[in-house]
This record gives structure tokens, C-alpha cells and sequence, in this order.
């Protein structure tokens, strides 16, 4: 018993803390109704031995560049808000690699900021939640929604499991809005206060466990939870209230909005042509929000041309979030969609050309 405490403390105090690190982990709080960081932290993002990021939260709570987020905004400003999961959230990349910098940078303009509101694990009814609750008072001029497949499903009140019940959903998952649908009626299922389990923050302090569990993600292959019961047409309702809801916000706080949504890589890589059903979201997305008329970019097609292209993929091989080549492209694309519909100052369009 000695000697495996022994081997166990030499794991823990120098192993996965100096030979083989483990992933630093950012702690979480709930202000205002809404799940985001702790203010001020900053660490190390570490996957297999693919991913070495630096990360850091600003003194608002959100993963960024920018140290710290403004309320006022100096005349003649024109703020972007960009909202989404943990693509926006960006932690297998670089602070200034996410596609909310890149953005600015595409852009060429110093009259233009760009700040990024990312959670990992949020679905699409959280971003409207974080619209209302938390990015309008930043009073944006314009609201970029980065949309991923599962953010339609994961909408779903009964797509919550239970804390303890698997791993499929982050222990958070349940402090963030939900809707519950009962035949073509939506409800929106207000979150519960941020209590996670007494064991979380002891496993967040033990190198061992963020090794195995994190940097090689060793719990989402031994813990997987079923399927919930999902009505078949809940993704199209979702979309149909989320959107219209989204648009209606954004336009009460003086901004206007636009609409990305994510491509199904690896239908892009292997070269299939047939419709997939991360596609058909995608069908689903653009037709609501052209009924809307929200301007909308299909990063599917934008990726499939660049990887006709250059063969370069988006993602990394041990991590489906994109890469640093993704988040130039999503970018240049959402660039391209705000220039071309008139959606940015027109001192940003000349100087992008």
C-alpha cells in the first residue's frame, strides 16, 4: 500500500504536473442567470500531444484577446458580438487565432471591435439567453451567431442529463436555457443556478485526473449516455423559435444580425456528394433565416471549395473543433457575407478590398 501511495503521489506531484502536464481547466461562475468564467484566469489547453494553447479569460468572464470589454463605446465604434459554444470559446487555438480576431483582423478597420461571447456546451437557446442576459449590454451594432449541429438538439429540455448519469453533457449543461416542446408549442425552461457536483472541483485540482480525463479524454470513451427521446421534428421547431427570437432581440438592443452555421467536414473530406443529416440542419438553419431575413453564410460550401482547393482540413486529427486554417477560413467567409450585405461601415468595405 505505501509503495502504490508512493507511485500514485510521484503521478500526480511530478508526472502530470512537469514530465507530461496536464490541461488547465477554466473555473466557471453564473452572474446575471448566465453561465461563463471566472474573471482574470489563464492556463494551458493540452490534447494528446496535437494541442499546446495558451488561454486566457478577461475581466468580464469571457475567453479573449481583449483584456477587458467596454460598455460604453467610444464614438464613431462600431462593435461586433460574436456568440456560440466552445468554437467561439476557442481553446484548441491560440487567443488571437479564434475566428472573432481573425474577424477584426480580416476587416482592416481600428473603428471596428470584436468581442466574442463562447461557452463550451451551449445550445442554440443559450445564445439567445446570452443575448438577452449578457451581450446587449455591451450595446453591439451587429450579432454574429456561430451555429454547430448540436446545437439544435442539445436545445432540447431532455437532452440534459442528469450530473453524475454521463459525460455526453458537461455538468453545466442544466444552468442554461432549454426549451420544452409539446406539439408545436415552445417553452422556454429557465436555468438553474450553477451547483456542480462536491467532486468537480476536487478532480479539477488533481493533474491525474485532468490528464487522463481531459487531455486524453479518456472519460468520454468509458461513460456514454443513450439517446434522449426527442421529438423527430424538434430541430426545425427549435430553429423556427430560436431565430425569429434572436433577430427580435438583437434588433431591441440597436444591433442587426447574422447567422453562420458549421459544415459537415467529413462529408467535405471524403468527397460524398449525398445530403447528411448535419446537412440538413444546415437546409433547416437558411431556410428560417431567409423567412427572417437574416443574412446567413453556409460554411459547408465555403469549406468544401477551399478544401477542393488547398486539401487542407479545418480540424485537428485528435480534436473536431477548428483548427487555426478553420477559424481563418469561417472568418474570411463571415467577413465576406458583412461586406457584401452592406452589414459593416462602409470605411471597413473599401479598406477590405
Amino acid at each position: 500500500m505505501g509503495a502504490v501511495l508512493v507511485t500514485l503521489g510521484l503521478f500526480e506531484g511530478v508526472v502530470f504536473r512537469f514530465v507530461l502536464p496536464a490541461p488547465d481547466l477554466p473555473r466557471l461562475t453564473f452572474q446575471n442567470g448566465v453561465v461563463k468564467h471566472v474573471p482574470n484566469q489563464h492556463g494551458t489547453n493540452r490534447l494528446r500531444d496535437e494541442i499546446t494553447t495558451r488561454w486566457q479569460v478577461n475581466a468580464n468572464g469571457w475567453t479573449s484577446s481583449i483584456p477587458e470589454y467596454r460598455r460604453t463605446k467610444t464614438p464613431g465604434t462600431y462593435r461586433i458580438a460574436v456568440i456560440g459554444d466552445s468554437y467561439v470559446q476557442g481553446l484548441s487555438v491560440q487567443p488571437t487565432e479564434n475566428v472573432a480576431e481573425q474577424l477584426q483582423q480580416a476587416l482592416h478597420d481600428p473603428s471596428i471591435e470584436v468581442y466574442r461571447f463562447g461557452i463550451a456546451g451551449a445550445p442554440m437557446s443559450q445564445y439567445l439567453h446570452m443575448l438577452r442576459r449578457e451581450v446587449c449590454a455591451y450595446h453591439p451594432d451587429l450579432v454574429v451567431i456561430n451555429l454547430v449541429h448540436n446545437d439544435f438538439r442539445e436545445s432540447h429540455v431532455a437532452a440534459t442529463a442528469a450530473p453524475g448519469v454521463a459525460f455526453n453533457q458537461p455538468v453545466h449543461a442544466s444552468s442554461f436555457l432549454k426549451l420544452e416542446l409539446n406539439g408545436r408549442t415552445v417553452t422556454e425552461v429557465e436555468p438553474h443556478a450553477l451547483v456542480q457536483p462536491w467532486y468537480e472541483s476536487l478532480l479539477a485540482d488533481l493533474a491525474t485526473w485532468r490528464y487522463l480525463a481531459h487531455r486524453y479524454q479518456l472519460r468520454y470513451r468509458l461513460i456514454r449516455a443513450p439517446e434522449p427521446s426527442i421529438p423527430a421534428d424538434a430541430d426545425r421547431l427549435i430553429a423556427e423559435y430560436v431565430i425569429p427570437r434572436l433577430r427580435l432581440t438583437a434588433t431591441e438592443c440597436g444591433a442587426r444580425l447574422a447567422v453562420a452555421i458549421d459544415g459537415d467536414r467529413e462529408v467535405i473530406y471524403s468527397g460524398r456528394s449525398e445530403p447528411s443529416s448535419r446537412l440538413r440542419l444546415n437546409e433547416i438553419a437558411i431556410a428560417v433565416a431567409q423567412r427572417q431575413h437574416v443574412p446567413f453564410v453556409d460554411l459547408h460550401r465555403v469549406f468544401r471549395r477551399d478544401y477542393l482547393l488547398h486539401g487542407q482540413m479545418f480540424n485537428f486529427e485528435s480534436d473536431y473543433h477548428w483548427n487555426r486554417r478553420g477559424h481563418a477560413v469561417a472568418a474570411a467567409a463571415i467577413k465576406d457575407l458583412l461586406i457584401g450585405t452592406g452589414l459593416v461601415p462602409s470605411s471597413a468595405r473599401v479598406s477590405s478590398r
